[in-house]
C-alpha cells in the first residue's frame, strides 16, 4: 500500500512539476509529449522521423557516432541531462583552458547502471533490432553517474581509471528546478 501510494505521489508530483496534464495519469491509452532534447546541435535540414507512440529510444540521447563526450547515468535522472549539458557547454566556453574541447557531439545513455556495466563488459548493448559497440576508441563512457558500490566494481572489474563520490543520498528527494512556479516556498 505504502509503495503504490508514493509510486502515485511521485508519478503526480512530476506531472505537476513538468506541466504534463493530469489526464495522462487517469488514461493510459495518451501518450505523454517528450520534450525536444537534442544533446548536440542538428543540421537544418536533418530528416526527421517520427512516428506516435513508437520510434522514441527514451534511454539514449545524441548522437553515438564518434562522440565528444559519453555519460552513462541511471536512468531516474535523464530530466536533468538536457539543462546539464546546455550549462557545461556554456560553462567550458567560458574558461579558457576548457575553450577549445569540442563539445558539439554530446551523447549519454540513461539506464539502469547494471545493464551499462554489462555493456561494458561484453562490449555490446543490443536494444531490439538494434546494437551499439561498447568499447574505447567507439563508445565508451567519459563519465558514468552512479552509486559508490558501482564505481567500486567498474574499477575492480578494470573498467574505469578512478571513481569518486559526486552525490549522498539522505532519503527520498524531489528535484525541481529553482524557478519552477507550480513549486510553492516554504
Amino acid at each position: 500500500m505504502i509503495y503504490r501510494f508514493c509510486r502515485l505521489f511521485v508519478i503526480a508530483s512530476l506531472f505537476a512539476v513538468y506541466g504534463v496534464d493530469a489526464a495522462y495519469i487517469h488514461d493510459p491509452t495518451k501518450s505523454i509529449p517528450w520534450p525536444p532534447e537534442p544533446s548536440s546541435p542538428l543540421k537544418p535540414n536533418a530528416t526527421h522521423y517520427e512516428v506516435a507512440k513508437s520510434n522514441y529510444v527514451l534511454d539514449f540521447h545524441g548522437n553515438p557516432n564518434e562522440p565528444d563526450l559519453v555519460i552513462f547515468m541511471a536512468g531516474n535522472q535523464y530530466r536533468v541531462l538536457p539543462d546539464l549539458v546546455a550549462t557545461f557547454r556554456e560553462w567550458a566556453r567560458k574558461h579558457a583552458s576548457f575553450k577549445l574541447l569540442k563539445l558539439d557531439n554530446i551523447f549519454y545513455a540513461t539506464l539502469p547502471p547494471g545493464r551499462l556495466m554489462e555493456a561494458m563488459a561484453s562490449g555490446q548493448l543490443i536494444i531490439g533490432n538494434m546494437w551499439l559497440d561498447i568499447r574505447p576508441g567507439r563508445l565508451w563512457p567519459d563519465i558514468f553517474m552512479t552509486g559508490p558500490r558501482q564505481q567500486k566494481r567498474l574499477f575492480e572489474d578494470d573498467l574505469i581509471d578512478s571513481y569518486t563520490i559526486y552525490a549522498r543520498n539522505r532519503g527520498a528527494v524531489l528535484l525541481v528546478r529553482a524557478d519552477n512556479p507550480k513549486i510553492s516556498r516554504r
